[in-house]
């Protein structure tokens, strides 16, 4: 499939490059923060705007540690849960009127759901597409709920081998929804130049029948436009209107604030439609091309990669204490962070559904197969 549908416009080959303004959870839970990130991006000339949608503890165990260090302030024994309870999103009523104020600017609105429950939350506002981050990849009931909506879905693929690439798309394609985009991306944050292997897009291109975007976490604009030359039809790109810089004084509130500003990546959309039209660029410079490249088909996760790999994957846990004799199944287990235990696929759902425990295990806790 060379093209794909999201809401009024077409992405894939032939097609204006879409770039999508990652504002996350930027918005720090206040609906009206939302709406002026939204006005921002109508503003800034980009055509769409992605937030993020989850509950703290639908997604991280209280024991996973960061792995981003975007501040001064983010130290590897600092905990996932505590940053994510300041932000633990938008009510949910606020979904809908976000998709429809999008729409009044001509502004695309959708979501990255962290959790299945937020698949039905977003479904039900109106969401043009469905983003999964790379760190989900493996998270095969998120998969295949995103498929059934017949949305859609938009795929980061950083940290993940073919093996797992061409897992998640099967589980997507068994829904019968083939609208898959998927998204070369560094799992690092934030990402070094050296580390693109923006060569990739070209492997993921051989290897997929499917529009092939990035999803950028370096900081300036390099990447991405070297991205576009070499086929890129989506550029997902972090984001702010609070932006701190690396000599900020105190702790923000969201890691994602140490992106690029609105007015940046509104400076990238253009710099992206003049680079279609044929226009020289300055960010574009030829040794930075050299050092991007890289090789089409690394070893993944690269080693800048491995702490995210582990931080922002996932593992099959004890959504509830399970005594000692009871059965597993789908309703006392739940795909947390981090991805130190059992990799919630299918297949390995499959090998301990039914299992009875020779002990008892306690909410949060791995399952693993030596314990049924």
């Amino acid at each position: 499939m060379n093209k794909i549908k999201v809401g009024n416009r077409y992405v894939g080959k032939g097609y204006p490059t879409m770039v999508v303004a990652e504002v996350g959870v930027n918005h720090e839970g206040k609906t009206d923060d939302a709406k002026r990130l939204i006005e921002l991006t109508a503003r800034m000339g980009i055509g769409s705007i992605k937030f993020q949608t989850y509950s703290a503890e639908k997604i991280v165990t209280p024991s996973a540690m960061k792995y981003w260090h975007l501040s001064p302030f983010d130290k590897p024994t600092d905990r996932q849960i505590d940053t994510f309870k300041k932000l633990d999103g938008l009510p949910t009523e606020s979904y809908k009127d976000l998709v429809e104020y999008g729409e009044e600017l001509g502004v695309i609105v959708f979501s990255t759901p962290f959790d299945e429950e937020s698949v039905d939350i977003l479904y039900r506002a109106g969401v043009a597409a469905f983003k999964i981050a790379s760190g989900d990849i493996t998270y095969h009931r998120l998969l295949k709920k995103v498929g059934e909506s017949g949305l859609p879905i938009i795929l980061s693929v950083g940290a993940s081998n073919e093996a797992e690439i061409s897992d998640a798309i099967e589980v997507i394609k068994s829904t019968k929804n083939e609208q898959i985009i998927l998204l070369h991306c560094i799992l690092d944050y934030p990402a070094e130049e050296k580390d693109a292997n923006l060569k990739v897009i070209e492997d993921l291109k051989r290897r997929y029948n499917l529009p092939i975007g990035f999803s950028d976490h370096t900081i300036g604009f390099t990447a991405p436009l070297f991205a576009v030359k070499l086929g890129a039809c989506l550029i997902e790109k972090h984001c702010t209107d609070k932006k701190y810089n690396e000599n900020i004084d105190k702790d923000p509130l969201s890691p994602d604030h140490c992106f690029l500003s609105m007015e940046e990546i509104g400076e990238l959309a253009t710099k992206i439609e003049n680079l279609e039209k044929g226009h020289e660029i300055d960010d574009m410079a030829e040794d930075d091309n050299k050092i991007m490249l890289g090789t089409d088909n690394p070893p993944r996760p690269l080693e800048c990669e491995k702490a995210a790999h582990i931080g922002a994957r996932r593992s099959i846990v004890a959504k509830v204490d399970i005594e000692k004799g009871d059965t597993i199944s789908e309703h006392n287990i739940i795909e947390l962070r981090p991805g130190t235990g059992l990799a919630p696929t299918f297949k390995n759902i499959s090998k301990i559904l039914g299992k009875k425990t020779i002990r008892s295990i306690n909410k949060n806790d791995f399952i693993t197969l030596d314990l049924l």
